[in-house]
């Protein structure tokens, strides 16, 4: 006769905001069997557990179901309950991004590292970190940013290039900042408003090549040596403050005077 393999009982479905999971109880007849976890009728995992997160799992709703497994043989499903993931989840290590995080949406803190889902993260359109951070390794992930305001100190080149993929970005405002270490924004297209504070270095020509700049605002920056402002032919409003003008280039190339 066929083997007769129980499915698992008392599904249960759990959605804590940044977390989904499914857990359920395994028949008395089989207490060592695995379970396989599908999606949609997909096979995602096996596990000899009794709950499983998704964690790992690209956001969107799903109709998830469990069966059991005994030599071989498979039980039918149980569940086909209709969940929601909201993503794979990523840790927020440096405190002065959590700090930031925080005041826009909030994270659940769980173990060792704060952590926020992969669908939070992509509802970020604003954020503000106002001192210095370690990396801005996290920061490549905001791919829905629109205004980033950063205290770039102790930050080279490298360290900021995650700005040119920021492709919605549209209000940029950078302080502590080394001239030399400004990113290239040409890829920025929505880029429409610019501001540079407390900045040291020299030649800032690269800012004339964002690409649809209307405003831009520079202030308590030394030694600006160069800066092709005709080239910035949409420029619309143009602050200067506090700042040292010290090269003759500078001022023959400004257009509305010094």
């Amino acid at each position: 006769p066929d083997i007769l393999v129980y499915p698992p009982e008392r599904l249960t479905y759990i959605n804590s905001g940044n977390f989904s999971s499914l857990s359920w109880s395994k028949p008395k007849n089989n207490l060592e069997g695995s379970c396989r976890i599908y999606l949609d009728g997909k096979l995602i995992a096996e596990t000899k557990d009794t709950s499983y997160q998704f964690n790992k799992h690209a956001a969107g709703e799903f109709h998830a179901s469990v069966s059991m497994l005994e030599n071989g043989e498979e039980s039918k499903h149980a569940g086909q309950i209709r969940i929601r993931i909201s993503g794979a989840s990523i840790s927020i290590s440096d405190p002065e991004i959590l700090r930031a995080v925080q005041e826009v949406i909030g994270v659940m803190n769980t173990g060792d590292l704060p952590i926020i889902s992969e669908a939070d993260l992509h509802s970020i359109s604003h954020i503000e970190i106002k001192n210095p951070i370690s990396n801005t390794v996290f920061l490549n992930n905001l791919l829905n940013l629109q205004a980033l305001k950063l205290n770039c100190a102790g930050l080279k080149v490298e360290d900021l290039s995650f700005i040119s993929s920021l492709n919605k970005l549209q209000v940029l405002n950078l302080e502590n900042i080394d001239l030399a270490d400004l990113p290239d924004l040409r890829p920025n297209s929505k880029l429409v408003s610019l501001g540079i504070k407390n900045g040291s270095g020299g030649n800032v020509d690269i800012l004339a090549t964002v690409p649809n700049l209307l405003n831009l605002e520079i202030s308590n920056c030394a030694e600006i040596q160069q800066f092709s402002f005709q080239k910035l032919l949409k420029l619309e409003e143009l602050t200067i403050k506090d700042c040292d003008l010290s090269g003759d280039r500078f001022v023959s190339d400004f257009p509305f005077g010094v």
